[in-house]
């Protein structure tokens, strides 16, 4: 069942949400206030430091989420829903961490405001996906999307930047670990946002003809490989060499078997030629003997054995929402987004995620495989990366429940399931991704 095609009429123009067999008759007024939102979200140091909050949580981001869910639920040509395979895996994932945080005072008997706005916050982003998946209804409305995600890179950079400088030095030490605008969260959250959405930057750059397009996306990648080498996040290394390398398996699977033994071969020459303080955090992690690896490393291992052990005490559903932490002696989360899924959601919570992040793989990989547009060919190859990297990142901590590293996930989720649904209706013979009410 294809979404219907129903035209309404707003302000005296005739508009369709998705127009027969894919063919836009009129393009659609963007939602502003989402855009904005978009732009926002990663600019954590601004709504959180220096934006006026309204109390109980409430910010400045908070009212624009609101606002956009009002335009979206207020315009009759947004107000048509998509159905996709990812509606229910995510709205039951937001159900299981609504369900964790009943567990929470199951556990430890107490419920206080703090964990109603953490779970609110983290709530944030899984809901941006619907809001921009009925929001953004054509072509034009992906690139406007995408470019409000590029926008806030070169503000960023400048922030991490100053930050960088700041702190510099030839060898490595924890200092050097800053957050650009991710001011309440820690350098490997910033790694994991550079390491997991510079791909599709990457991707764009690749596969675009503008040449205007190159020079801005091959000006960005640079700005971003900068930051990410920064970061001194071990984990987003790894995570963004092995997404190209996913990325080039399933474009270019010949190069692969040229890749890989190149790497094995020459890496650690190229490493040679990073800087002193960046050789000496990657290398850290190899080190044999064990009292002298680094506490961040060893502290892993720790964790995630405890992890395992209150996953025992109540392997269906969990112990609760931020419980980890309560029973952990060091009050550290477990460093490991599996293992606190596995410790505070249960098997139940640990196979919805599972499976959305399958299901968003192949959203990926379906878009490449069945669009001719050269914009969706990059959209679907880029975003099959991010969920590689995420994927990957997921291991060495918590890198899903953090709205401001989180929200772009669902954003090109969003994003490359319109252009998906827009490419199916321009072949009704393919097969559809919407599924019936």
């Amino acid at each position: 069942m294809s979404e219907s095609v129903i035209i309404k009429k707003s302000r005296g123009r005739v508009k369709t949400p998705l127009a027969v067999g894919g063919q836009e008759q009129d393009s659609l007024k963007a939602n502003y206030v989402l855009l904005f939102l978009i732009f926002l979200i990663p600019l954590q140091n601004i709504y959180v430091g220096r934006l006026p909050s309204f109390g109980g949580g409430l910010n400045v981001l908070n009212i624009c989420f609101l606002l956009a869910f009002f335009v979206w639920k207020t315009r009759p040509e947004l107000n048509v829903k998509t159905k996709t395979s990812l509606n229910k895996p995510i709205m039951f994932l937001m159900l299981s961490m609504i369900f964790s945080l009943i567990m929470h005072k199951v556990s430890l008997g107490v419920m206080n405001k703090e964990l109603i706005t953490g779970l609110k916050d983290m709530l944030l982003a899984p809901f941006l996906f619907f809001i921009t998946l009925n929001c953004v209804r054509d072509r034009k409305g992906i690139i406007w999307a995408i470019g409000a995600t590029v926008l806030p890179l070169l503000y960023m950079f400048r922030v991490f930047y100053s930050q960088h400088r700041a702190v510099s030095s030839y060898h490595y030490d924890h200092d050097l670990r800053i957050s650009g605008t991710f001011s309440q969260l820690g350098a490997n959250e910033m790694a994991t946002f550079y390491s997991a959405f510079t791909l599709i930057l990457i991707t764009i750059f690749y596969f675009s003809k503008n040449k205007k397009v190159r020079y801005i996306f091959g000006f960005m990648i640079a700005l971003n490989l900068y930051s990410l080498i920064y970061t001194y996040s071990r984990g987003a290394y790894i995570g963004f060499l092995l997404a190209l390398v996913a990325i080039i398996w399933h474009t270019r699977k010949k190069l692969v078997f040229i890749l890989i033994p190149s790497i094995f071969i020459f890496g650690g020459v190229m490493l040679n030629f990073l800087p002193t303080s960046v050789q000496e955090r990657f290398s850290s992690i190899t080190v044999e003997d064990e009292s002298e690896r680094d506490e961040s490393a060893q502290s892993r291992f720790v964790f995630w054995a405890l992890a395992y052990e209150q996953f025992t005490e109540s392997p269906i559903v969990g112990k609760g929402y931020l419980t980890f932490q309560e029973f952990n002696p060091a009050g550290l989360d477990t460093h490991n987004y599996y293992m606190k899924l596995l410790a505070e959601n249960g098997i139940i919570g640990f196979i919805i995620f599972l499976v959305i992040l399958w299901r968003t793989a192949k959203v990926g990989r379906n878009l490449y495989d069945e669009s001719s547009d050269p914009l969706y060919k990059a959209l679907g190859i880029g975003f099959f990366g991010v969920v590689v990297s995420f994927a990957f990142g997921n291991i060495f901590g918590d890198r899903f429940t953090h709205y401001p590293l989180s929200a772009y996930f669902y954003v090109y989720l969003a994003l490359s399931l319109r252009a998906l649904i827009i490419t199916r209706e321009s072949n009704p013979a393919s097969s559809v991704i919407l599924r019936k009410s």
